[in-house]
C-alpha cells in the first residue's frame, strides 16, 4: 500500500481531477477491504470471536470495527465466499459493495446492465476501458 499523501486542497482541483480522486479513493478502500476480509476469515478460522466471548462472527466484526451489523454481515459474507475471483476483484479496486452483492449470489460481479444505478446514468468504468477513471456518464448526452 502506498504511503498516505499530504492533504489536497480539493477546491483547486479541476472537475475531472476531482472525479478521478473520488474513484481512486474508492479503489484504495476496496484494496483495504480485501485485506480486512482476509483477516476476518483467518480470525474465524482461529475462532477468535468465540475466544473473545462474542455470540457470532458478525457481532465480533461489528464491535471490533465499530460498523453496522449490515456492514459486518457483508464483510463476513465476503470473507467466507470464494476468495478467488471476489478477493482478486477487491485487490484490483472493484468496490466492496459490488463484491458483497456478488457474494450473496453466484459470485458474478454483475455486469453494468444489472448493477443498481441512478436512472439515466451508467458507471463509465464498467462500460469503457478508456473511461476507467470516470464514475458516471449521462446516457442522454
Amino acid at each position: 500500500m502506498a504511503a498516505p499523501q499530504p492533504p489536497i486542497d480539493i477546491t483547486t482541483l479541476a472537475t475531472d481531477s476531482l472525479e478521478q480522486l473520488l474513484v481512486e479513493c474508492e479503489s484504495h478502500i476496496a484494496r483495504l477491504r480485501s485485506v480486512q476480509t482476509q483477516v476476518v476469515s483467518e480470525a474465524d478460522r482461529r475462532q477468535l470471536p468465540t475466544t473473545d466471548g462474542a455470540h457470532t462472527m458478525v457481532d465480533w466484526v461489528a464491535s471490533r470495527l465499530d460498523v453496522t451489523v449490515d456492514t459486518a454481515e457483508a464483510t463476513r459474507r465476503v470473507a467466507h465466499s470464494d476468495q478467488g475471483s471476489l478477493g482478486e476483484a477487491l485487490k484490483t479496486g472493484t468496490s466492496f459493495d459490488r463484491v458483497a452483492l456478488a457474494a450473496i449470489g453466484d459470485g458474478d460481479l454483475h455486469p453494468d446492465s444489472t448493477w443498481p444505478h441512478w436512472p439515466g446514468m451508467r458507471p463509465a468504468a464498467a462500460t469503457s476501458p478508456a473511461a476507467k477513471n470516470k464514475t458516471c456518464t449521462n446516457d442522454g448526452m
